[in-house]
């Protein structure tokens, strides 16, 4: 096993190959991504990743995000993917990151963004969704509401730049 807390290696051109080289790292705490030319993110990528604090993917082509990619993350508090290609993310695309309280998605490709995803994460304290292309905020019934926005702290949320058109509406997934 390997006592490595820190691993940069931003600015390369890493695709998603390298996530099968991370199997020997559970002490990291802080692994550096961005600028590189990953597309996706295996499912299993951070499976035994489960001590990383902060991670940083933007500037990548990631274009999805899968339901369990992140689920063994929990003790995750920053995720940024900003400036990728990200054009939907599942409503639990971000379950179990229980301690995430950063996330930017700004620069992706989002059409509508899903309040279930906050609920998702009971920590989250900054939200950031600026340049989008945002129609609509959505949610599936009222307890996804309240999930969302009956919390003790406050959560401040980007939502700048997108062409929105309605600020809350009701989804038709259900």
């Amino acid at each position: 096993m390997c006592h490595l807390l820190i691993l940069d290696l931003s600015y390369n051109r890493l695709t998603e190959d390298c996530f099968n080289q991370f199997g020997n790292f559970q002490k990291l705490q802080q692994l550096f991504l961005q600028h590189n030319n990953i597309e996706s993110i295996p499912v299993n990528a951070f499976d035994t990743c489960r001590s990383l604090k902060l991670l940083y993917l933007y500037s990548n082509n990631i274009s999805s995000i899968s339901t369990s990619t992140f689920k063994n993350l929990s003790m995750l508090w920053k995720l940024d993917l900003r400036s990728n290609n990200i054009d939907s993310i599942p409503t639990m695309g971000f379950v179990g990151l229980k301690n995430l309280m950063f996330l930017n998605l700004s620069k992706n490709s989002l059409t509508t963004f899903d309040l279930g995803i906050i609920g998702s994460c009971p920590s989250i304290k900054s939200l950031f969704l600026s340049k989008n292309n945002i129609q609509s905020i959505t949610f599936q019934d009222e307890k996804t509401l309240q999930d969302a926005f009956h919390r003790p702290d406050q959560i401040t949320c980007d939502l700048s730049d997108n062409p929105l058109q309605w600020l809350l509406s009701k989804s038709l997934m259900m």
